[in-house]
């Protein structure tokens, strides 16, 4: 960009250099119906610029006195926006303000004062306008044209019109005269066409940066989609594993949740059962001391009544294994029990335990395996009263 601006730079210098009045209007080419008249209406109004006198007070007040315009100096910029739809970019317009501030078109710059700049942009504009062109002020906006700068300009082109007639009597004698004006007429059109061309080549090049801008931001706006898109892929994909980790643990909460009511489930019920058994059990006792009771006093009315307590048929010792004898367990176990009229052991408990599962096991596997000879009341078999019998667990000395 530094690069373009500078080639900018230099080639409305060059123009300037060879430009023959300070200062140049920038026509609207909209209001060119004709180029061959505007070349004639602009080569005379150049003269008309060139034939008034700046020094004079009267015309400094005519074109100074309340007059705006006079920063018409650096219209070209505007202009250049207007012929190409607003095309012309800052980074390129900034470089042709400065450039058309600085050089204008001038050949005497160095001389030529600021007051004389600005009214000779004001005759050129005022001059034009009258002929109906269009000429853009540094806004873009069309310049309109005082009573005062007509009337002046009207006067000098009076003064004007009678020197061209003089001209023309004596174009006979004076005819290297008129070639010269040929000359200067061809040389400006010269510059004219340069200027032109490099108006056309300034707006092309305006034109092709604005399409290079334009592309660079189509490919940035996709590359900021596609990474819009990518961002709430990642979201969305971040939400969903969120989700699934969220399901997992709340179902592995469940199954646990579920698992401990099971297990309390389960726990409760074991207790219903041992409450009942322990129930029944209870109630069982209650019926053989009831029983028990009633046989007695049976008894006690008949001396004739004989009871006679059942006795071992055949007889089990408790197993004492290996492991309790290496472990070291030794223990007594004491056990309640009745004998029934089929000679086995029932309504067991524990009255004293050894204080190790496998002695107190051992002791009750060995009472249930026992085979008793029942008891009877008057020679008949009847349920025994409670019993007791009590197992012994001890190590040998060595």
């Amino acid at each position: 960009m530094k690069n373009f601006s500078l080639i900018l730079l230099s080639s409305i210098y060059l123009i300037g250099c060879v430009s023959v009045q300070e200062y140049q209007p920038v026509v609207d080419p909209r209001s060119i119906s004709d180029q061959g008249q505007f070349t004639l209406d602009k080569y005379e109004c150049e003269n008309v610029v060139d034939q008034i006198d700046y020094t004079s007070a009267e015309n400094q007040a005519a074109l100074l006195g309340g007059i705006a315009g006079a920063s018409t100096i650096v219209a070209g910029t505007s202009a250049l926006v207007g012929l190409t739809g607003g095309v012309v970019f800052w980074p390129i317009a900034l470089p042709l303000a400065a450039a058309a501030a600085l050089f204008g078109g001038s050949r005497t710059s160095n001389t030529v004062e600021e007051k004389e700049q600005k009214m000779r942009a004001i005759v050129w504009n005022s001059c034009l306008v009258e002929r109906g062109y269009t000429v853009l002020s540094t806004e873009g906006v069309p310049l309109q044209s005082t009573s005062q700068n007509i009337s002046l300009i009207n006067q000098q082109k009076q003064q004007t019109q009678s020197q061209s007639n003089v001209i023309e009597s004596e174009q006979k004698d004076t005819e290297p005269v008129s070639t010269v004006k040929q000359t200067d007429k061809v040389i400006y059109d010269e510059q004219d066409a340069k200027r032109q061309a490099l108006e056309e080549e300034l707006i092309a090049e305006a034109q092709r940066r604005r399409k290079a801008l334009e592309e660079e931001l189509i490919v940035e706006e996709e590359a900021q989609r596609q990474a819009a898109e990518e961002a709430q892929r990642q979201a969305a994909e971040e939400a969903q594993r969120q989700a699934a980790e969220e399901a997992q643990r709340q179902a592995e909460k469940t199954t646990a949740d579920d698992n401990d009511l099971k297990i309390m489930a389960l726990e409760a019920e074991i207790k219903q059962l041992k409450i009942k058994a322990l129930e029944e059990e209870l109630q069982k006792m209650k019926s053989t001391q009831k029983q028990g009771l009633n046989e007695a006093e049976k008894v006690e009315k008949s001396s004739e009544v004989v009871y006679v307590l059942p006795k071992i048929s055949r007889p089990v010792a408790p197993v004492y294994s290996e492991y309790s004898q290496e472990s070291g367990h030794e223990g007594e176990v004491v056990i309640l029990f009745n004998v029934s009229v089929g000679g086995k052991a029932i309504n067991i408990d524990f009255k004293k335990s050894s204080g190790y599962m496998e002695l107190d096991q051992a002791a009750l596997d060995a009472i249930e395996e026992t085979v008793f000879i029942p008891a009877t009341l008057d020679g008949i078999v009847v349920e025994s009263e409670r019993l007791q019998r009590t197992f012994s667990f001890k190590l040998q000395e060595n």
